[in-house]
Parts: structure tokens; sequence; C-alpha cells
């Protein structure tokens, strides 16, 4: 097991880190103790583990990078995002352009767990890469941009070239491919935003999208605009929306 030497703790065991540290390393049971890890497999970017789980005989912990240390879950997801925190820090500090690899919970766009989902809320830009509906393609698409209409960027494709011996650009999608895609999504994030209403006021619209969607005001705002002439919402006489 290795430790990096400025290890975050949460603030209710901080007092007693190295005690607590002692205990894991030793095996002695401690109840509520949480280490916080880095990833053990290409889908997280931090592990957090009950600390009972390393006094099992056998648990593969020879080369686990230790980070954190917690007393509950809850804690542990702070100390987490804290660590998150901190690297956004450090790149503004070093004016550095962090790249991170996750993979989205199935069937959605949202980033797996709760590390995920802070990276999500913090990063400047988010882009997918899925394959194409020809196998000999992968597609790039904007999921996040800081500012403007994410489902307004082309998506990008590219292959695998085997005379070159790596990835090469294709070129862009239609851009009828790239319509389709913004209706379907929009759709799909007002179906949702309808499914226990049936109708809703412009300003309680707006919000919706801009927290569903991660985007500003301007963009949700032509969203509407977007989704009125396109004929995927009605303004009745009260000025409330319905799909």
């Amino acid at each position: 097991m290795i430790w990096y030497k400025d290890l975050y703790v949460g603030e209710s065991i901080v007092h007693k880190t190295k005690k607590v540290k002692w205990k894991i390393m030793h095996n002695a049971g401690q109840i509520g103790i949480y280490v916080i890890t880095l990833a053990s497999n290409t889908q997280n970017l931090l592990d957090i583990i009950p600390s009972y789980e390393l006094m099992q005989k056998g648990y593969p912990k020879k080369d686990m990078v230790v980070v954190g240390l917690a007393k509950g879950y809850d804690e542990a997801i702070e100390v987490a995002a804290s660590i998150v925190d901190e690297v956004y820090r450090l790149a503004g500090i070093y004016k550095t352009c962090i790249i991170c690899v996750l993979h989205f919970v199935p069937n959605g766009i949202k980033l797996r767990g709760h590390i995920g989902s802070e990276l999500q809320r913090k990063a400047a830009a988010i882009l997918s890469i899925e394959k194409d509906e020809n196998p000999a393609y992968s597609v790039v698409k904007v999921i996040k941009v800081r500012d403007g209409s994410p489902l307004d960027v082309p998506m990008l494709l590219f292959t695998w070239d085997k005379q070159k011996d790596m990835h090469v650009s294709a070129g862009e999608k239609p851009a009828e491919d790239k319509e389709k895609r913004k209706k379907e999504e929009l759709q799909g994030i007002i179906k949702e935003i309808f499914r226990s209403r049936k109708k809703i006021t412009y300003t309680e619209l707006v919000t919706e999208l801009m927290q569903g969607m991660d985007i500003k005001e301007r963009t949700a705002k032509s969203y509407i605009s977007y989704m009125k002439t396109n004929g995927m919402l009605n303004q009745d006489s009260s000025n409330n929306y319905q799909p």
C-alpha cells in the first residue's frame, strides 16, 4: 500500500490521522473509516473503500495508492470533492489544461459517480466519443461548452488509418445529422421536464433547461425559441408552455 505524502483527511479525524493510518496498516478494525484511493479501473477517477474491506485476506492492496481518509461515506465524498477542487485550483494557478477520461452512466449523459458529477459541474467542456452508425468511424459530440450551445457544434468523425498506424480525422457529420441530434436531445429533456406536469412558465422552463443541460441562460432561451419554431413547444394565452 502506497500513501500519498500530502494526505487529504476529513475534518472529523484530522486530529488522529496517524492513529487511523497505523490501524489500517496493521489490519486493526475501525468503524466507519473510508480510504480514498486512485482508481483501480478505467471507469472511475477515485475509489472510495470501507477500511474493513482492506482487512480481508488476499485483498489486492499492494499497489493501492491512498490519497485520502474520512469517517463516514458522506465525509469521504466531501474529501474526494476537495481533491477535485484542488486540481481545479492548480490548473488555474499554472494555466494548465487538465483532461480527464471518464465513463458515462449507462444510457445517459451524466458522468459516473459523485466525482464524475463534481467534474461535470466544473469542466469547461465535455466531449463524448462513441461509435458512429458506420462502425469504421467514431464520432465526437460536444456535451458541454462554457459559453454557447453544445448542440450547435459540428460532430467530428475520426477513423483508424492502417498505413499511418494512427487515428485520423474523417471530417464532420452532415448538417442534417447535427440537426437530428439537436431535436432528439431537446425532445428528451422536454419529456423529462413535463413528466410530472402539464404546463410551465417561461421562467421555470429557462431554469429547468439551464439545470438539466448545464447551459447558460442565453442558450436556454435560444433552445426555447428553436423548439417553438419547430413545433416542439406550444405557448398558451397565459404564456405558459406545454409540449
